[in-house]
């Protein structure tokens, strides 16, 4: 959660704006559905950290933006949250990688799969008072597809 707000105030700072305006063409745009999550957790129950599998729907946008050094960013719908960026395009085999604080989106755009990573959480337990096993974030990995509109 702190990467994700950290990451806010990043690109607000930074300054990426998204392609628009009066008869301009509108940006390229993807939505990405998640349909699958795993990871792990910290079970209070046990006190271990433990595997974790789940469906999931959470929905990520991916946006072209006038920048010289982003080219998209990337964005969690659901919580209208910046995430990250990718500061290349897309490569000749069709795939785009993004920046998380914290992971990455991989984007393939002929099959439309993506694989995204958040891989803050478990390492870090005891590096501040405040993060322990029991507010840690999970490491965890999303698969699902995206299309673009």
């Amino acid at each position: 959660m702190q990467a994700r707000i950290l990451l806010g105030l990043a690109l607000a700072l930074f300054g990426g704006t998204v392609q628009a305006g009066d008869g301009a063409a509108q940006p390229e745009q993807y939505i990405c559905v998640a349909n699958r999550l795993s990871g792990f957790e910290y079970k209070d129950e046990t006190k271990l950290w433990g595997p974790m599998h789940s469906r999931s729907d959470r929905k990520y946008a991916i946006t072209a933006v006038t920048d010289r050094d982003v080219r998209y960013t990337v964005t969690d719908v659901d919580q209208n949250t910046a995430l990250g960026f990718c500061k290349a395009g897309f490569d000749e085999a069709g795939r785009l990688y993004c920046d998380l604080i914290g992971g990455e989106l991989k984007l393939n755009k002929h099959n439309g799969r993506f694989l995204l990573s958040h891989l803050v959480g478990y390492y870090d337990v005891g590096s501040s008072p405040d993060i322990t096993d029991e507010t840690s974030d999970m490491p965890l990995i999303e698969i699902g597809k995206c299309s673009r509109f």
